[in-house]
């Protein structure tokens, strides 16, 4: 497979990648540790590993190639849409998950489905909505020109 790559002005032009995710939003955990015996491991919290593993599976599945080239650079654009609670009077979602642990997830999600590894992601456009539902929307671009020949 050869990729043709042409550099272009802006990154806002068609996305290479266009996935929504139809379940909730949920931050990146942090990692626990475990003491056994004389050593400490750190490990994911399962659901952190079953959230991200259903991410990486939906985006192995829409972009159904090899990941990107490593010297691809990466624009995303992500909007988190949070089921807005009965109670909340406010028009933002000021609350947690905090937006950064939102991202993470899905960047990480993205390694060895979409990307070889997320630092070529160079630049982000992020918010958290609230809806009557929550899903994720996620955009890719490269920001070259990308063409497969």
């Amino acid at each position: 497979m050869i990729w043709l790559l042409t550099m272009l002005s802006s990154w806002k032009f068609q996305p290479i990648l266009e996935v929504y995710f139809l379940i909730d939003p949920k931050s990146k955990g942090r990692p626990r540790f475990a003491r056994r015996g004389r050593f400490v491991s750190a490990y994911t919290p399962k659901e952190t590993k079953d959230y991200e593993s259903l991410l990486r599976r939906t985006l192995s599945e829409k972009w159904g190639q090899e990941p990107l080239p490593k010297e691809v650079p990466i624009g995303v654009e992500v909007v988190f849409n949070i089921k807005k609670p009965k109670t909340s009077k406010n028009y933002y979602p000021v609350v947690t998950p905090d937006l950064d642990n939102l991202l993470k997830s899905i960047l990480d999600a993205m390694n060895g489905s979409l990307l070889h590894d997320d630092s070529s992601v160079v630049e982000i456009h992020t918010r958290k909505n609230y809806s009557t539902e929550g899903f994720i929307e996620l955009k890719v671009y490269s920001l070259y020109g990308l063409q497969k020949l």
